[in-house]
């Protein structure tokens, strides 16, 4: 059953996004057995997967979509191509001139890294859309993949959910542009993490002020 309704003469419809529920962004100890580990490593971060796929199994939704890092190995802010560079500190310009910061190397496509965690159900996911694809140019929004939000108005989406990491960072990110966009949008918060980084604290009273709400899931399914 959809979660298609009608909201007086509007129809409704609902659509779940998962931001960046990637292995690379786990806690320290998230890994696979085999030698691969967390990149950028989140505390508590693999233990979003779960809720995120009850979300997925039970809450409804008229269309699921994932907006994923999928970075090429020569990403040019990653901390391999930027030797003497400090990550998480140092930043270098992108294709544009704009600056972006330096990052462990992470997310790279078609590696563990960029594969969801545990526990998300890649089997019902409608559509990925790939952010940070190009070589040249970062993107913290799932909104920086250009066809994301004329695929949502083409589905007549109004209403998006939020799931994924980081809360204030790439989840945040997506949410000010889709409010922005027009679109009503809920974070569900056991279905994200934050890193208490001040330098994006700005997007937390941002969402607030676009009247993002914060949920739970059992307001969605139930307990």
């Amino acid at each position: 059953m959809n979660a298609t309704i009608n909201d007086g003469a509007v129809a409704v419809k609902r659509a779940l996004g998962l931001v960046d529920p990637l292995n690379d962004f786990g806690s320290e100890t998230h890994g696979d057995g085999n030698g691969n580990t967390a990149q950028l490593p989140v505390p508590e971060g693999e233990l979003i997967g779960a809720p995120i796929g009850q979300l997925q199994e039970k809450g409804g939704y008229d269309y699921t979509f994932a907006g994923l890092d999928q970075h090429d190995r020569k990403m040019f802010n990653f901390a391999s191509q930027n030797p003497g560079r400090t990550p998480y500190v140092d930043q270098v310009l992108d294709r544009d001139g704009q600056p972006a910061t330096v990052y462990p190397d992470h997310c790279i496509e078609k590696t563990w890294g960029a594969q969801f965690l545990p526990g998300v159900r890649a089997d019902l996911v409608d559509e990925i859309f790939p952010k940070g694809d190009s070589i040249d140019k970062d993107s913290y929004s799932a909104c920086g993949n250009p066809n994301l939000l004329p695929r949502l108005r083409q589905l007549g989406i109004t209403h998006v959910d939020l799931v994924g990491l980081v809360f204030r960072i790439c989840v945040g990110m997506t949410a000010v542009d889709l409010a922005k966009a027009g679109f009503k949008v809920r974070v569900v918060m056991d279905c994200t993490r934050d890193l208490e980084i001040p330098a994006f604290e700005p997007v937390i009273a941002e969402m607030k002020a676009l009247g993002v709400e914060l949920v739970n899931s059992c307001d969605i399914i139930g307990n």
